[in-house]
């Protein structure tokens, strides 16, 4: 089938893309980093049990907020590095990409493609919309 060809070509492109070449090399520098690796599992084990004491009824408002406190810390120091902060823009980065691909697909899905008129910068903030 052509679509699925065509679909397995995009796929490659997006994979050798420098947006996910970057993403991938920063991500897997994270997980290297065992402090940080550290904290990211804390942070996710901290978050269950603070979600699943907040769903639960009669909920303790001092266990919450003393989990919330930790949860608040341990956000702070793993943004803090600047490991973090790169990956966060990779990722992103990333993600404008691929959400760039989704607009234009959709719009000649819906029969409304994007005219040569401003183009795509693919940035979504500098968008007007898509037409």
């Amino acid at each position: 089938m052509k679509l699925l060809e065509l679909s397995r070509q995009l796929g490659e492109e997006l994979r050798n893309s420098e947006e996910f070449k970057k993403y991938q090399e920063l991500r897997e520098k994270c997980r290297e980093n065992h402090e940080l690796e550290e904290k990211i599992n804390e942070f996710k084990i901290q978050k269950k049990v603070y979600d699943t004491e907040f769903a639960r009824e009669g909920h303790d408002e001092e266990m919450l907020s003393v989990i919330k406190l930790r949860l608040d810390t341990l956000y702070e120091e793993i943004y803090a590095t600047d490991l973090m902060k790169e990956f966060t823009v990779a990722e992103d980065n990333f993600n404008i990409l691929l959400n760039a691909v989704n607009m234009t697909i959709t719009s000649y899905i819906s029969e409304q493609p994007a005219t040569a008129q401003g183009g795509c910068t693919h940035d979504c903030s500098t968008c007007s919309g898509c037409h």
